[in-house]
């Protein structure tokens, strides 16, 4: 335990003395975009992303993958180096409004920060950013054109438009 301490603080020493530049954002984070204000969305994050994102001075990550897919394990990177961690998770098919809500929340509670929504390929960060959209009282068929441009897949496209009774 006390190795793994030391770890940590090591990575945030690196942080600290490493250069990355912006350039390393997109370089190191699958299909990076900046979105709205202080929003950015992503899917994987690499091994130098983390280190772009807290030296392009990004307050949070909130993340939409489920646990089996390594949320522990970010959530450690991601507080070494001086970042929130949220884990918001969603498994592809549907998006509970629990975490519409809780992504609302998150938003409302940090106004003015930096903040990382992402997942694997940005399918579920732009469907969950849809939804999101949606319950802010966007228009519907932009909010769903906003998730296509992230990375939301037709499968999470569809399950939108049932939901909300969107036609084409």
């Amino acid at each position: 335990m006390k190795h793994l301490k030391y770890f940590y603080i090591f990575m945030a020493l690196f942080a600290t003395i490493t250069s990355v530049n912006a350039s390393d954002l997109t370089q190191n984070i699958r299909n990076f975009k900046p979105l709205v204000d202080n929003i950015s969305t992503s899917g994987t994050i690499g091994p130098k992303g983390f280190l772009a994102l807290s030296n392009n001075n990004f307050d949070i990550i909130i993340d939409a993958r489920t646990p089996p897919e390594g949320t522990a394990a970010e959530q450690k990177q991601v507080e070494a180096l001086g970042m929130q961690y949220f884990n918001l998770p969603i498994d592809g098919r549907s998006i509970p409004q629990a975490r519409v809500t809780a992504l609302a929340k998150i938003l409302a509670q940090n106004k003015g920060k930096k903040i990382l929504l992402h997942c694997v390929s940005a399918n579920r960060a732009g469907g969950l950013w849809a939804e999101y959209q949606i319950s802010q009282g966007t228009n519907p068929k932009a909010a769903l054109a906003q998730g296509r441009k992230i990375g939301m897949g037709q499968g999470l496209e569809n399950w939108i438009r049932t939901k909300h009774k969107i036609n084409n």
